[in-house]
């Protein structure tokens, strides 16, 4: 698995899917490791997790001047390693694509991509504007297969001229959360909603929470297209009706300090907290009353099927890929149209007046989703596609190289 980010908490979406499959992946009885790139020299080339190997040897690129060298070194890697893998899959189909179909070429591998990304940060539309635009459009008609998430990216995909046959359509499915279970017991459920807020309150002080605190949870990234300044207009009026209500932005990004700012000017900054990254999402799960995917393009593919696995009740931005994540069950969850903070705040006081309704409709979602749109039919789908590209006579059995054998984790 190449990934260009590979670390299971918040702050990237896309970072947090990757993890989660290959852990499945990797727990479905096939051999995983993964390539991504260090983003600090004090970074290891090597770490485990989850018991899978995660080889770091390559710096992320800075800038578009070091984006030739990362793609160079890269290919140099995978080409030395290519003899003990069966499948190179990209998470993305970003430059990343570029080094793995050139190194497969010379070893005869077989090469899938994912699209990843939604709205405004899908693949598709990023590579085109990018330095390398039409070298990653050429790589991908040399793979093997590209994994598509979404109806509407499979439509456009199919509009700028990728083969058919190339498409494979996986939906990502919802994981399975203890939390769900906690939610049908009323006596499960604030026995874990107690040890949450302590374990919360003790991490971060300004998760503390008084007994009758109503908790709006928001996760994304901080930046011009990820909703959250949107959400924050939202903030000072639905205070000022709810003086104890409870903000928490779970995210990082370029226009932190100025959210920061913001919520100080408009002397709320009390009510809202803006804790950074978590890598364990039920702790904020038990304890939020309500969660707000604020953009269409950020928090898709991790964050909201986790949410709809807990039983949370969700409001989410009105756009084609969320509407079809959530066809045949609209009505589950509340739905508010991109960019607009009256629409916003309108949504999220209508939730907070009916909040028992809004759980009862986020349990029944979790139950049926469960079944219908269930993690498991996802990592099939995987398997499935690699064990098609690959005979069985030709696959290899995977020992420990070397270097990962004598080296500590």
């Amino acid at each position: 698995m190449i990934s260009r980010h590979y670390w299971p908490h918040f702050t990237i979406d896309a970072a947090c899917r990757d993890a989660r499959l290959a852990d499945a992946l990797a727990r479905s009885g096939m051999a995983i490791e993964v390539l991504t790139p260090r983003y600090s020299a004090s970074w290891p080339d090597l770490i485990t997790h989850r018991e899978i190997l995660v080889h770091r040897p390559v710096a992320a690129p800075r800038g578009a001047w070091s984006v030739g060298r990362y793609l160079k070194l890269m290919e140099a890697w995978l080409s030395e390693n290519a003899a003990r893998f069966d499948v190179l899959f990209c998470t993305h189909c970003d430059d990343d694509v570029i080094p793995m179909v050139q190194a497969a070429a010379q070893k005869s591998l077989r090469r899938v991509a994912l699209h990843s990304g939604t709205g405004a940060a899908a693949d598709h539309v990023v590579w085109p504007a990018t330095r390398n635009g039409r070298r990653i459009r050429a790589s991908l008609d040399r793979v093997d297969a590209i994994v598509v998430s979404w109806p509407s990216v499979h439509r456009q995909m199919l509009a700028m001229g990728l083969a058919a046959k190339k498409l494979h359509r996986i939906e990502i499915g919802v994981p399975p959360s203890a939390l769900g279970a906690h939610r049908d017991d009323p006596a499960a459920n604030n026995d874990a909603l107690r040890r949450s807020r302590a374990a919360l309150s003790h991490a971060n002080g300004d998760l503390m929470l008084h007994h009758d605190s109503h908790v709006v949870l928001v996760c994304g990234q901080m930046n011009l297209g990820g909703g959250m300044m949107t959400l924050a207009a939202t903030v000072p009026p639905l205070i000022d009706i709810w003086p104890d209500l409870r903000f928490w932005l779970v995210g990082d990004g370029r226009r932190r300090e100025e959210l920061h700012g913001y919520f100080r000017q408009h002397s709320v900054r009390q009510n809202v907290a803006m804790p950074g990254t978590f890598v364990d999402f039920d702790d904020l799960f038990q304890v939020a009353d309500l969660l707000v995917v604020p953009s269409g393009s950020d928090s898709l593919e991790a964050i909201l099927p986790a949410a709809v696995g807990a039983g949370l009740p969700i409001l989410v931005a009105d756009s084609p890929d969320t509407r079809s994540f959530f066809a045949g069950a609209e009505d589950s969850v509340g739905w508010f149209p991109i960019d607009d903070a009256n629409a916003l705040r309108s949504a999220i006081r209508a939730a907070l007046v009916d909040l028992p309704g809004r759980r009862a409709a986020a349990r029944t979602l979790r139950r049926r989703w469960m079944q219908q749109r269930s993690f498991q039919s996802t990592v099939e789908g995987y398997k499935h596609l690699f064990e098609s590209l690959v005979p069985p006579a030709q696959r290899l059995s995977l020992p420990p190289i070397d270097s990962v054998a004598k080296r500590p984790n």
